[in-house]
């Protein structure tokens, strides 16, 4: 299933997050954070444990603390095609191509959700040096 990032952003409450003017305030941040917590938090997501991907704004030591159990994302895509090992009855074999469309289907839910908040704040973000997609967010600033 293809998602796309008109969907991804349909599923956040702030569709435009708070722009901050000149020297930022403690106020002004807990403001940013908070509409950034809420978007993910909307979007969800299996490793998310009902937390959707607000383990991509918070430290992974204080996700846990808070939730009980580590926000764990997948470190790269799963492959195009499941792997099947030979001799697997149809049961098995489909069983794993529904698993790899759901990775798939969550893997560019990740990406759509990564694009939308960045491209909807980018400056504001790095000027509060937020590490938000710790894999992916560092490049673009």
């Amino acid at each position: 299933m293809i998602v796309s990032r008109e969907t991804v952003q349909a599923l956040m409450p702030n569709q435009t997050l708070c722009k901050i003017q000149g020297e930022p305030t403690h106020k002004a941040v807990r403001k940013l954070e908070k509409e950034l917590g809420a978007n993910l938090i909307a979007v969800p997501c299996s490793w998310g444990i009902g937390k959707g991907h607000l383990g991509e704004l918070q430290d992974a030591a204080t996700f846990l603390a808070r939730n009980g159990a580590a926000y764990t994302p997948p470190a790269a895509a799963p492959p195009a095609y499941p792997v099947i090992p030979p001799g697997s009855t149809a049961a098995i074999r489909e069983r794993l191509r529904a698993e790899n469309e759901t990775a798939q289907t969550e893997w560019q839910t990740l990406q759509h959700v990564f694009e939308e908040q960045t491209r909807s704040n980018n400056k504001n973000l790095c000027l509060l040096g937020v590490c938000f997609g710790q894999r992916h967010y560092k490049q673009s600033c």
